[in-house]
């Protein structure tokens, strides 16, 4: 078995897991091709050639999605309907939850070993057999116009492993492989990160593209702004091409909007339409209200790729003008609304059967484990994403059911994100509501009894570092950000009186010590804060002993147990001892490797046995 910079045979699965890992950039590496972004597209058409794939991805019917929240179960909606009509699919989504495969989809299944061998092998010897020797100087790019845009220069293979592109690219390209060499009639395409200098932005003229909801993500590569976050996303919009744009959250409709028609119109001919969310009797497969948003996008794709097919230019669903046509433009900055409503109903019962049957693991999903323990999953990595998974949480198990089985909180986000906004969805504030006078009283709004902390298996790699809680709450967040908008003399003397307490750090954990830590201050916060308004409201003027912070963070500690863990198999062996007490409802939430790691975990263990208490 020779070297993996050498030209191979198909040394099997577990070798090429072995030889993509290889291509996974860390440290100066990982720096450089942050800096070489905007050299992306540039460098994935010369691996195109190189391949001799750029003909056929030029050619290839392609729909394009990128967003924030929702991408991934947009796609997944396309290729379910598509494939119950008669079309060929490959799907491309990232990341993976439990195996590599699951990324690159071929007919609505994840690629089985032996296909992922032949072609990975195929790809990876070609990608050798074409090496240009190694660049001598760097290249200075055109720096972009836009307001949004960062200045860079960077030649893009400083940043390269050898011959074969980074991890993502990589893959990005593997799809197109797999694409062509399967000759699928359709590719679906989630973008990575962004869009604008995404690896997928390499396809010329895709047949449509889409938008879903925007959020501020990724701010550390993205921009902090949602303008900035706009202009990457509106990246994908080509010239000639339609764009198909989800309602975006209100605080942000007017500003996303009005960069999304900026980009517009730099693409001579892109059509941008406003996409109606389906009715909601309409029977989804994916649990969520906001799944008819994501499942109408979805049919504006089909539609518009079965009207590429024919090659009519008969424009897309149902169209009419928003409102008066020269004012939508100017501040709406969307042309024409869509209604795929008619289209369902032209087109039943295949649309529906695809809605209706699309499965989408990890996202507002409900899985049993055992009679007497329910977990609720939904990787939810922004403000919008956890408010609303934290919505679909709330409907699934409703407040009559509080005293049947007690709940707990799985958690994990990665090192780059704004953690206290992330935790405000999680904290409910109602909870505060208990007679601070008797804590021990269970509050009866509480949301969660137990919340857990732990590490994941594997991350995506990011330049970010572990912060301790002090620094989450007081020294990071934008201008109106969460932790921002709290009282910051209170909230640094409860930070204060959580370093007095001077508990012991566990190695290795540190990042997991941190979201504790930032929840039990977050949590005292609100019982101090609630406390005080309810003197107010009483005017209790007289004098009364003065509470200690380190008495809010006990009062917390008591009201919500929290605990880190040194990895998933270890909270699983801890909720199976707590079943052995009482019933649970679980949610595990925040990144996507976690939830890849929890459903890994549980195929793997055995369902726990009811509680020798059950109630």
């Amino acid at each position: 078995m020779g070297p993996l910079n050498m030209v191979q045979p198909d040394q099997g699965y577990a070798r090429s897991l072995e030889a993509l890992n290889s291509t996974q950039l860390h440290g100066d590496s990982l720096r450089r091709a942050y800096s070489a972004r905007r050299d992306t597209v540039r460098a994935m058409n010369v691996y195109l050639h190189r391949l001799d794939l750029a003909k056929g991805v030029a050619s290839l019917p392609t729909l394009h999605v990128t967003g924030s929240k929702g991408k991934g179960s947009t796609c997944a909606f396309v290729e379910s309907v598509l494939r119950r009509q008669g079309v060929r699919t490959v799907l491309f989504t990232s990341p993976h939850l439990v195996r590599v495969n699951e990324r690159i989809r071929l007919d609505g299944q994840p690629l089985t070993d032996k296909q992922w061998s032949h072609h990975f092998w195929a790809m990876w010897n070609r990608l050798q057999e074409t090496a240009p020797p190694p660049p001598t100087h760097q290249s200075k790019r055109p720096s972009s116009t836009s307001p949004y845009a960062i200045p860079l220069a960077i030649n893009t293979y400083e940043a390269e492993p050898e011959a074969v592109p980074g991890y993502f690219r990589f893959l990005t390209l593997l799809c197109f492989w797999v694409a062509l060499q399967e000759k699928s009639d359709a590719l679906i395409l989630e973008v990575g990160v962004g869009g604008r200098f995404d690896a997928t932005n390499v396809v010329p003229r895709p047949v449509a593209c889409a938008i879903t909801t925007m959020d501020l993500e990724h701010t550390d590569l993205l921009g902090g702004s949602i303008e900035e976050i706009a202009w990457e996303k509106g990246g994908i919009i080509k010239s000639g091409v339609p764009c198909f744009v989800g309602p975006q959250p209100t605080r942000y409709t007017a500003s996303t909007l009005r960069v999304l028609r900026t980009c517009a119109l730099e693409s001579p001919g892109a059509a941008l339409y406003l996409v109606k969310p389906l009715p909601t009797e309409i029977n989804l497969g994916i649990a969520g209200d906001f799944q008819a948003m994501n499942a109408a996008l979805a049919l504006a794709l089909v539609q518009q790729y079965h009207i590429s097919q024919s090659h009519s230019h008969q424009p897309p669903g149902q169209v009419g003008l928003v409102g008066d046509a020269d004012k939508a433009l100017d501040e709406k900055g969307a042309a024409a609304w869509v209604d795929v409503a008619p289209y369902l109903l032209a087109n039943e019962p295949t649309v529906r059967e695809g809605l209706e049957a699309c499965a989408w693991p990890g996202r507002c999903q409900r899985l049993d484990w055992g009679p007497c323990c329910r977990f609720y999953i939904d990787g939810a990595h922004t403000e919008e994403s956890m408010r609303t998974a934290v919505e679909w949480f709330d409907g699934q198990v409703s407040q009559k059911k509080r005293g049947k089985r007690r709940r707990v909180l799985l958690f994990n986000c990665g090192e780059e994100k704004n953690v206290p906004d992330l935790l405000s969805y999680l904290l409910n504030h109602r909870a505060t509501a208990v007679v601070i006078a008797s804590v021990s009283e269970e509050p009866a709004l509480l949301r969660f009894d137990t919340v857990l902390f732990c590490p994941v298996a594997s991350v995506k790699p990011t330049l970010a570092h572990a912060r301790a809680a002090r620094m989450l709450l007081l020294e990071e967040g934008e201008e109106g950000s969460y932790a921002r908008q709290l009282d910051q003399t209170m909230l640094h003397s409860l930070c204060e009186a959580l370093d007095a307490k001077a508990e012991v750090q566990l190695e290795g954990l540190q990042w997991q010590q941190a979201l504790r830590d930032t929840w039990r201050i977050l949590h005292a916060y609100h019982l101090k804060k609630w406390a005080q308004e309810q003197k107010q409201k009483q005017e209790q003027e007289e004098e009364q002993e003065q509470e200690q912070e380190t008495d809010w963070i006990d009062r917390a500690d008591r009201q919500t147990r929290t605990a880190v863990f040194p990895s998933v198999a270890a909270v699983l062996e801890e909720i199976k001892d707590m079943l052995a007490v009482e019933p649970l409802e679980v949610l595990v939430t925040g990144s996507l490797y976690l939830v890849g790691n929890v459903l890994g975990q549980l195929e793997e263990e055995s369902s726990p046995s009811s509680p020798s208490s059950r109630t």
